[in-house]
């Protein structure tokens, strides 16, 4: 994977150290921020401390070293990991928003997930032909992977911005002196993203010129006369947040939120895919009809309408256990209360067998007429489509889903 913000930061701050000092001296500009070179004179040595080939050499060589020394990654799980970033590292704004104490370390802990996805997505085979039925779940996966990749590129640069925004935040007296900030923001924007593995891929959203942008708007705004003005930290909040163009907090936050519940999904939707895939499908003998509903997509199908996507394994054990065949035809009333009871055809006129003042409008004081049995009155039949019988779902899932209709009827005897 590549370098991650904190071992950038611990390289800064030791063997770069000497180099970062340079780039923020402000004794050896030749002239102050009133004067109008001044702008193009840091733009210089900005680029030229981004492209020093020797620094960078230097900077490949201990990311080398690093890759060297790397142990394998230890398993998690991802979804417990978001969560325990959501709670205690990027959270919502009334309960204290980003911890700075923390955040290197869960940018670092992002980035792992999102490889972990994009990983899992690549291994998951996505071209199936109309008939398979991984076909539905492997476009949706598609999908959903461009939106997924959409929102962590928001809450990556918004996060990133709000650490070094909130590291200028601090007046003179408690802030961190130019060099260790000017550390904090190669660490977080790094001039080159480098990768420790030849297999790894760059999780950087951005374009190479917004990133300049973005470095050089910070450089100007440390070598400027008091960066922590309220009027200094005002305007580079707007460069970062308008000129620049990165996502507030609020903004990178609700992508965060977002993303959590898409990566649960699309995780669930691969390993259904990667089970289905593995299932031979068999051969049909021309005329006949075979549902092409598998264990899986009916558990899928049912965790869908509960608004609660289970695990592969849950999904394995829920595939075993639930085998049981429905009728083509229900007769009567299904047994559990069933949405699609009321307002059926035929019960308006139950008040006229009932009670015929409600059925008249009249006075609700005249007399009911009465009728020794009402137990006919809501038993209908039902028509249930030919390839529900596989679905282990209840009546009133089948409803949902409109596999359960009404039996209709031609004509009516009152």
């Amino acid at each position: 994977m590549p370098a991650t913000p904190q071992q950038y930061l611990e390289w800064w701050l030791t063997t770069g150290l000497g180099a970062l000092k340079e780039l923020v001296d402000k004794e050896t500009v030749g002239c102050s921020p009133q004067h109008v070179g001044f702008e193009a004179i840091i733009q210089r040595r900005q680029r030229g401390f981004d492209n020093d080939a020797k620094l960078l050499e230097a900077l490949r060589q201990y990311v080398d070293r690093l890759a060297s020394r790397q142990t394998p990654e230890a398993s998690c799980n991802p979804r417990n990991k978001l969560r325990e970033l959501s709670l205690n590292t990027f959270k919502r704004l009334e309960d204290g928003g980003l911890d700075l104490d923390r955040v290197l370390e869960g940018l670092a802990d992002l980035n792992v997930v999102e490889l972990r996805r994009r990983r899992l997505v690549a291994d998951t085979p996505l071209t199936f032909k109309p008939g398979h039925p991984a076909h539905s779940s492997a476009a949706m996966i598609q999908e959903l992977n461009k939106k997924t990749t959409e929102k962590f590129g928001t809450f990556f640069m918004g996060f990133r911005a709000s650490t070094v925004v909130l590291e200028l935040l601090h007046s003179e007296a408690t802030r961190k002196p130019a060099v260790e900030i000017m550390a904090v923001v190669n660490a977080v924007f790094p001039a080159q993203d480098l990768l420790m593995d030849s297999g790894d891929v760059s999780l950087v959203p951005y374009t190479d010129t917004l990133r300049d942008c973005i470095r050089f708007a910070l450089l100007l705004h440390l070598m400027g006369n008091n960066p922590s003005a309220e009027k200094q930290q005002a305007f580079i909040q707007e460069k970062l947040f308008i000129w620049c163009g990165l996502p507030r907090y609020e903004v990178a936050y609700k992508a965060f939120t977002q993303y959590i519940e898409e990566f649960k999904t699309i995780e669930t939707l691969c390993f259904n895919v990667l089970k289905l895939a593995e299932t031979p499908t068999p051969r049909r003998k021309s005329g006949s009809r075979r549902p092409s509903f598998t264990p899986n997509s009916v558990v899928m199908v049912k965790s869908i309408l509960k608004g609660s996507p289970q695990s592969p394994c849950e999904v394995a054990e829920l595939a075993g256990a639930q085998r049981s065949i429905s009728p083509e035809f229900v007769a009567s009333a299904p047994p559990v209360p069933n949405p699609l009871l009321k307002g059926l055809p035929g019960r308006e006129v139950s008040p006229s067998k009932t009670d015929g003042a409600a059925f008249a409008f009249d006075d609700p004081s005249a007399p009911k007429l009465r009728v020794k049995s009402t137990s006919t009155l809501s038993k209908t039949a039902f028509d249930q489509h030919p390839l529900a019988k596989d679905l282990n779902l209840d009546s009133r899932e089948k409803a949902q889903l409109g596999l359960l209709l009404p039996k209709q009827k031609f004509r009516r005897k009152f």
